[in-house]
């Protein structure tokens, strides 16, 4: 369970400070709604998701999986941030990691936004490690005329470790960093970009994801599958989209300009579609610069709760052929 008050003052507090420093953001409304994030933020340079939770190891694996695999249909980089772990509170400037994410607490991803000061700890049972500008340490060190005997000796170090620190293949202990830094200074330790954060996804796995579907949604499915896309279907309410599409070639899932997931709301009656949904696809949809869809069996357009909303009827789907040709469909809907 998340802890409300931490959710609601990091909510409010998150608002002001990403629209302050210049980001356009989407906000959840409620503490109810099981997505697989809370915030979508978005500048020139960045996309964030952003998963606030109070104790990070409540966060259950599935969550953690559908935030990579919707970050990466996005091309977003995805952020936790928490309060606490079962043992302790989160450190400021470190990182903790579940199942390669980043999560971080408030304090030092205002840190990064406000004054752009990356972490440097990454966490773990024991202690923290951090990686050093092996580099730079060597120069520094050189400038000194310092030997590599003399300085692990003065360090408390093996000769073996400092060399591998200079070739920037090993981390070292806060306690040993600390040291380090004392006799030069804190640019040989080596900040951790989050914005570059490296994450996995196997996205051939959320095509085998057994979802419960409706005839209609199978009928639609098979459209699909004809036309030549790949089919991800949401589950749980874990994103405000029923289904995403994408071509075939699974290559280009690494080409944002390629990989565009069109995005669906799938209902077969118009009357079903709800509002508030429609608001949140609508504004998702503006900060994504991704177009979304409502597929439907049949509709009167005096039916529809929203003007100019993107309805397209299955019998229309049924006449395209290809992907070129859906593309050239899609553009020319008036969305």
């Amino acid at each position: 369970m998340n802890d409300p008050n931490f959710y609601s003052n990091v909510i409010t507090q998150l608002k002001l400070i990403l629209e302050n420093n210049g980001f356009t953001i989407y906000l959840l409304k409620s503490l109810k709604e099981k997505f697989c994030f809370d915030i979508l933020a978005k500048n020139d340079a960045s996309l964030i998701v952003i998963k606030i939770i109070s104790n990070i190891d409540n966060i259950s694996e599935d969550l953690l999986d559908e935030l990579k695999f919707f970050s990466k249909i996005v091309q977003a980089i995805p952020i936790i941030i928490g309060e606490k772990n079962r043992r302790s509170k989160l450190e400021n400037n470190s990182i903790y990691i579940r199942k390669n994410l980043p999560i971080i607490n408030f304090e030092t991803f205002k840190l990064i936004i406000q004054e752009k000061v990356f972490p440097y700890i990454l966490a773990k049972r024991g202690g923290g490690t951090i990686f050093l500008d092996g580099n730079r340490l060597r120069l520094m060190r050189e400038g000194k005329e310092v030997s590599r005997k003399n300085f692990s000796d003065l360090i408390g170090i093996t000769k073996r470790s400092l060399c591998s620190y200079e070739r920037g293949v090993m981390r070292t202990s806060i306690e040993t960093a600390n040291k380090i830094k004392k006799f030069f200074d804190d640019t040989v330790i080596r900040k951790i970009n989050i914005f570059n954060w490296k994450y996995h996804v196997n996205i051939k796995e959320f095509l085998d994801i057994n979802i419960d579907r409706t005839e209609f949604q199978e009928h639609l499915e098979d459209i699909l599958k004809d036309i030549g896309f790949f089919t991800f279907w949401a589950k749980d309410n874990i994103i405000p989209y029923d289904l995403f599409i994408t071509s075939k070639n699974l290559k280009s899932f690494e080409k944002i300009d390629d990989f565009y997931p069109v995005c669906f709301s799938i209902n077969q009656k118009t009357q079903k579609i709800n509002k508030p949904k429609i608001k949140d696809l609508t504004k998702m949809s503006q900060i994504l610069q991704k177009k979304y869809l409502h597929i439907v069996e049949y509709y009167k357009p005096s039916n529809l709760p929203v003007n100019k909303m993107p309805v397209i009827q299955i019998k229309d789907l049924e006449k395209i052929d290809d992907e070129e040709e859906f593309k050239d469909f899609v553009k020319e809907l008036k969305l």
